[in-house]
């Protein structure tokens, strides 16, 4: 049986095109740094979509919604390339690595056929001598093309080239709309492999919609540990957004059943109808693993919530600043480390 590790999709682009909307998003932006620990900081990018609307953030973050950043407003031909695939693109960014530079192996939580989202690929400038594999298998996309790769599975990249290599790369949420973009007969060897998580929106109207939003308390794990936690839940944009208190970004669940909504592969369920003079009880479902949670929903609350909500934005704020700080340090002691031999040019 062949490989679901990639697959070519079945649109192209134009090269010169991409080329000339490159070179307007780097005369005007500068990149910055990938996160990931498995670079030394060289693999940097810019961001055209993003959840905080800034070029410079170039993490992939899955909050299920997403702002386009001033870079559009200079490249005309990645903007038509957003607006007419049609598919639900959460980010969206530029990845550039220098020649002689390395991104050693690793995987991509969240993303996979289980989990509801997919990483496409335009390559806009590459070079055969580029190594780059999926799943311990070598693959070389060329410019122009439109490609899949199954980055849950282990990949790296040596750029043994004497040029920067560069990517236009779109996380999207599965619907129909990205599958249709596959050979079907991919698709059925993919079904016949895994399962696939699609997320498919069911439009609520804002009143509906607005039944379903609450201030919540939950025992949630992190690193491990149950803590309780407090949020919220507001309606905005016809999803449902999830903050919890000390966190930068909310996480946006889309409405696809009755008393369901989905972000990623996690689900929120309502274990009755949405009523305003009762603490609703709702269901909060990782589905890859079957890990449950148990929100309790509240309309309003009082002033003990609101001083223990106020603790945890400041705790979670002050845990955020130094899991940033330790990680900038830990770049900086990597060194060379991620560097490998070139053929030709300078470094």
């Amino acid at each position: 049986m062949s490989s679901i590790a990639s697959a070519r999709l079945n649109r192209s682009f134009d090269v010169e095109r991409l080329q000339q909307d490159l070179a307007s998003a780097t005369a005007h932006f500068r990149s910055a740094p990938q996160v990931g620990h498995y670079h030394d900081g060289s693999w940097t990018g810019i961001a055209l979509r993003n959840f905080s609307g800034d070029h410079g953030n170039t993490m992939a973050a899955l909050t299920g919604r997403s702002k386009d950043t001033a870079v559009l407003a200079h490249c005309p031909y990645f903007k038509q390339i957003l607006t007419e695939l049609g598919c639900p693109i959460h980010v969206a960014r530029i990845l550039f690595l220098p020649p002689g530079k390395v991104i050693g192996e690793h995987t991509d939580p969240g993303f996979g056929w289980e989990s509801g989202m997919v990483r496409l690929h335009i390559p806009i400038v590459t070079d055969p001598r580029v190594e780059f594999t999926i799943g311990g298998q070598s693959v070389y996309w060329k410019p122009g093309e439109f490609w899949f790769g199954d980055f849950s599975l282990p990949h790296s990249l040596r750029n043994k080239s004497d040029i920067t290599r560069v990517h236009l790369v779109l996380d999207c949420a599965v619907n129909h709309a990205v599958l249709a973009l596959f050979d079907p007969a991919f698709i059925a060897q993919v079904r016949a492999q895994r399962s696939i998580l699609e997320i498919n929106r069911l439009d609520l109207d804002d009143t509906t919609l607005a039944a379903y939003a609450g201030h919540f308390r939950s025992v949630l794990p992190v690193a491990g540990i149950p803590i309780p936690l407090r949020g919220e839940l507001k309606a905005e944009d016809g999803m449902l957004a999830l903050q919890l208190y000390g966190l930068p970004m909310a996480y946006y669940f889309t409405p696809v059943a009755e008393h369901e909504f989905q972000c990623n592969s996690y689900v929120l369920k309502w274990r009755q109808p949405p009523q305003l003079d009762r603490v609703q009880a709702v269901d909060c479902t990782e589905t890859r693993s079957g890990t449950r949670w148990l929100f309790a929903l509240r309309k309003s609350v009082g002033p003990g919530y609101r001083a223990a909500a106020f603790l945890q934005w400041l705790l979670v704020g002050g845990l955020r600043r130094l899991y940033l700080l330790l990680f900038r340090l830990q770049r900086k002691l990597a060194g060379n480390r991620y560097r490998t031999e070139q053929v030709g040019g300078e470094g």
